[in-house]
């Protein structure tokens, strides 16, 4: 009786300290037939060559993301990521640009990520195009990535839906002393239909170089039940460059979506357009178009596929 006592309380005391701890594994696989055109300047993203065609299979998407978190007690949380990637945007095995660890509580969270830079417009894209090439970030487009650190704090709710953040970059990856360094500070706002964003950044000459010293960021989306609409906007690159803005609109129609993606700036431009099939709530069919041009660099990719995530 007493072994049968202890082994109870072993039993209860291992429960309730996995209780306290959740871990997460999470991912995405895609393939389909894809048909890139490639009309001037090589594209680093798709590997084709100046005014080129590659058509054929190819796997759009192979991932698996791990998360754990932990109850520190007192009202604090800890929370880590990492991330296993395949892809033509990432590369192979264990991505550090996808990568955080988050300590949250009643203060609200500070974090750290090497992750990707990003501007706050992109949030307009509503939309779910899966389209590597023809997208903001493609190669000659309206924007650019980096792999960036970042050390952040964002506060908890100010009122109903409003958060403030501070975001601390250094824009050189993986160097112990970065000397491209950006301060972004933003808020946030999200309550039913409506969520928004705006973010103002400042940079140092490192980080500058020939952009601006600062840059104004934003989006707002509404859903308003029969399509969700998103807007975007960000200032100029440089001095004698131009705006960018962006745009998503989103049509569930039952099983069926219907969308589109697009951003611009000055003869910079894209658009991302398809129909998503929900087979289920995680397998979808999908057939999406994509159009790119600025100066040499223009293009068009068609993609039918099929994409799960678990």
């Amino acid at each position: 009786m007493k072994k049968s006592l202890i082994a109870l309380a072993a039993l209860a005391a291992v429960t309730a300290a996995s209780a306290q701890s959740t871990a997460t594994i999470s991912g995405t696989f895609g393939a389909a037939y894809q048909s890139y055109y490639n009309g001037g300047a090589a594209s680093s993203t798709s590997g084709a060559t100046a005014t080129s065609t590659n058509k054929g299979f190819t796997q759009t998407d192979a991932s698996v993301a791990v998360g754990v978190s932990e109850d520190l007690g007192g009202g604090l949380r800890a929370a880590a990521s990492v991330q296993f990637a395949q892809n033509p945007l990432r590369g192979n095995g264990v991505v550090k640009e996808d990568s955080s660890l988050t300590l949250s509580g009643a203060f609200g969270a500070v974090a750290y990520a090497n992750t990707r830079s990003s501007n706050t417009a992109i949030g307009s894209h509503v939309f779910a195009s899966w389209m590597p090439v023809t997208s903001m970030y493609s190669t000659g487009n309206v924007d650019s990535r980096v792999d960036v650190d970042n050390f952040s704090y964002t506060s908890p709710e100010l009122i109903k839906g409003l958060k403030l953040g501070y975001t601390f970059t250094e824009a050189t990856e993986g160097v112990a002393t970065s000397a491209a360094k950006i301060n972004t500070f933003s808020a946030t706002y999200s309550d039913g239909p409506l969520a928004a964003a705006v973010a103002y950044k400042s940079y140092n000459a490192s980080a500058a170089g020939t952009n601006m010293a600062n840059r104004s960021e934003m989006f707002v989306t509404y859903d308003a039940g029969i399509a969700k609409v998103g807007a975007g906007f960000s200032s100029k690159l440089t001095s004698t460059g131009s705006a960018l803005t962006a745009y998503g609109v989103s049509v569930p129609m039952g099983a069926i979506t219907l969308g589109v993606n697009g951003a611009s700036r000055g003869a910079l431009n894209f658009y991302d357009a398809g129909v998503v099939y929900a087979l289920s709530k995680r397998t979808s069919a999908n057939i999406m178009i994509g159009n790119f041009e600025g100066g040499d660099n223009a293009g068009s990719q068609t993609r039918i596929g099929i994409k799960h995530t678990f």
